[in-house]
């Protein structure tokens, strides 16, 4: 912003504070165009502000001189001491509130970025004067005596208020930054006397990627800027420290506590305070924050320690619903940690062979035949021994191992479907596989599947893969992955219907073969309500509807032969549950075991409140 033409000298008018005259601003000339440009928008953004109506022209306009005559000095020191000054004038002044401040940054921060767009180190250097600016504002700005719990009083920490611009304080905020905070935080843990306790509160901003990505960035600079002035007014004093580290999170160090609800207090007053409104009138856009909160004894435990379970915290309450706090819980937190310890263990178990693949029965209702054979992953685990798939699955989604651990589960299932068709092709089951929501996403699906059924030499028709309506929803190309399949001669089976959306549509538009109806339905069977019952009724019509699609039926958690007879009665072709069996190895034979005695699980008439027997010799129960 140099070689402008020779400025204005002084539109310090009669009325303008006597710091802005006492202090002629440095610097080369000003372009009297730029001056009464940037005068005139910094008014109108603090026309209807409360402050120095009467003189507030006058004011800017010494303002304005200092802060162009600044930018174009050239000299970082003189420019920092400068605005500066004017930060500390404006808190002289009244104009260093969160709305004032906000206003500010603004229209200043605009003008400056702006004519120095052509250079990212003159924006770069501007934004780092702003943020000077800002931080003086707020230093030099008047603390409201807001009242606080008596458990809080301290004296300040030495040191805690720096010089703005300095090492340790945020540039566009003037918060202490992430280092100062850091610094603070270690301090306290060394100093910290006998029996001293401490707090956190960690904050974050919802949906402040969305304001910054639609609004933009200079609207997003100003939200965080009106956010850290309200939360400094509100909370920053003896013993609580509010710092910026980085983005839109902030957070609050109560260096003294008594307990838990000092720092609980902390976090409803922080969140009271970051919930604000911003923009022009009516098109105004309201944010909230969410907060973790951790209070505990200094001894026992370090700052990454603490931090980290701040962190941890944070996370439950955005999970919660967003716009509130949580309080860290050390057996959820234990829990959780042992789940994330549980989750790296996947790859390495994978491969020395600690998983493998049991097969449940799925039967004609009629005769009991045994048609199907379900797969289904068990994990040997060293130390917690067997673990069902609720223990790890949702792990293996979360990793990214779900398409490694699923190939391997259809591999084994297709080897051993094949193994059993070789032996007696005209009795030997098929094979059900499920599929979970990203294994549906995958575009490479149908071209793995085709090669592990290449690579088995099992028969297309003879694998049926599950999946459930939040696979087909969750994964955007689901349904065109579920067509290539389909066109394989793979039948495909719509897992738990009638407990998520049961969407008619899909029915319509996807090629599923059959429906698998959810084990409550079955379970609302077992009392003696017969067949006209809700669960019954409900059991019935989906079946007509499956019949008139050419659907089948299966229904899951069949455990009493009364259940298996009523379901049979209503028009259900097949079963699954423990009355045929659990899950279970396939041994040296298999299911064909079972397929040769049929009449020991016929589930007629007079099978109701008869012994069931088990076609898999050893199965396992869930």
């Amino acid at each position: 912003m140099s070689g402008r033409q020779t400025a204005e000298q002084g539109e310090a008018e009669p009325g303008s504070s006597p710091a802005a005259r006492a202090h002629p601003a440095p610097g080369a000339a000003v372009d009297p165009a730029e001056h009464a440009a940037l005068l005139d928008e910094w008014c109108n953004a603090l026309a209807h502000h409360p402050g120095p109506t009467l003189r507030l022209r006058p004011l800017l306009a010494a303002l304005t001189d200092r802060l162009l005559r600044a930018a174009a000095t050239g000299a970082p020191t003189t420019a920092a001491a400068e605005f500066a000054a004017v930060g500390r004038e404006l808190a002289a002044n009244g104009l260093a509130d969160a709305d004032a401040i906000g206003a500010t940054v603004s229209v200043v921060g605009s003008h400056l970025l702006t004519a120095a767009a052509a250079s990212p180190a003159e924006a770069a250097g501007f934004a780092h004067l702003q943020g000077i600016l800002v931080g003086a504002a707020l230093e030099a700005a008047p603390r409201p005596q807001l009242p606080r719990p008596a458990a809080i009083p301290g004296p300040r920490t030495p040191g805690s208020t720096g010089a703005p611009g300095l090492p340790g304080r945020d540039p566009l905020t003037g918060l202490t930054d992430r280092a100062g905070f850091h610094e603070r935080l270690a301090a306290v843990f060394r100093d910290a006397p006998p029996g001293a306790r401490l707090g956190l509160c960690y904050l974050d901003l919802d949906g402040f990627k969305e304001v910054n990505d639609t609004a933009g960035h200079q609207v997003g600079d100003e939200l965080l800027t009106r956010v850290a002035r309200r939360l400094h007014d509100a909370l920053a004093g003896p013993g609580r420290l509010v710092a910026r580290l980085g983005g839109d999170e902030f957070v609050v160090l109560l260096e003294r506590s008594s307990g838990p609800a000092d720092a609980e207090w902390v976090a409803r007053t922080a969140l009271r305070a970051a919930d604000c409104a911003f923009g022009k009138p009516g098109q105004e856009v309201r944010i909230t924050a969410s907060a973790g909160v951790v209070e505990r004894p200094v001894a026992g435990t370090d700052a990454a320690d603490a931090m980290r379970a701040a962190d941890m915290t944070l996370y439950w309450a955005k999970a919660a619903g967003k716009g509130r706090f949580a309080v860290f819980d050390a057996q959820r937190d234990a829990r959780q940690t042992a789940r994330y310890r549980l989750g790296a263990q996947l790859p390495r178990a994978l491969e020395r062979g600690e998983f493998f693949v049991l097969y449940q029965p799925i039967v004609r209702l009629p005769d009991g035949f045994p048609v199907a054979a379900e797969a289904l992953v068990r994990w040997r685990h060293p130390e917690h021994g067997v673990l069902a798939p609720g223990q790890f699955i949702h792990l293996a989604e979360d990793n990214g191992m779900i398409a490694e651990l699923g190939r391997f589960v259809l591999e084994k299932a297709c080897r051993q479907a094949e193994a059993w068709r070789r032996r007696d092709p005209a009795r030997a089951p098929s094979v059900s596989v499920n599929l979970s929501p990203r294994q549906c996403a995958d575009e490479g699906l149908a071209g793995e599947v085709d090669r592990v059924l290449r690579e088995t030499g099992l028969p297309p028709e003879r694998l049926q893969l599950e999946l459930t309506e939040s696979a087909v929803i969750e994964g955007h190309r689901s349904p065109e992955s579920l067509r290539e399949l389909s066109a394989l001669g793979i039948r495909l089976a719509l897992d738990d219907f009638g407990t998520g959306y049961s969407s008619l549509a899909y029915l319509r538009t996807l090629p599923v073969d059959a429906l698998k109806l959810d084990r409550s339905f079955a379970e609302g069977l077992r009392g003696g309500e017969g067949l006209d019952g809700v669960d019954a009724r409900i059991v019935a019509a989906l079946t007509q509807l499956a019949r008139a699609l050419t659907l089948t039926v299966t229904v899951e958690g069949v455990e009493t032969a009364a259940q298996a007879y009523r379901l049979a009665r209503l028009g259900c072709e097949l079963g699954q549950g423990l009355l045929f069996g659990g899950p279970g190895p396939a041994g040296a034979a298999g299911p064909l075991d079972a397929a040769a005695e049929p009449d020991a699980l016929h589930v007629g008439e007079q099978a109701v409140g008869g012994h069931a027997v088990s076609p898999w010799p050893g199965a396992e129960s869930h």
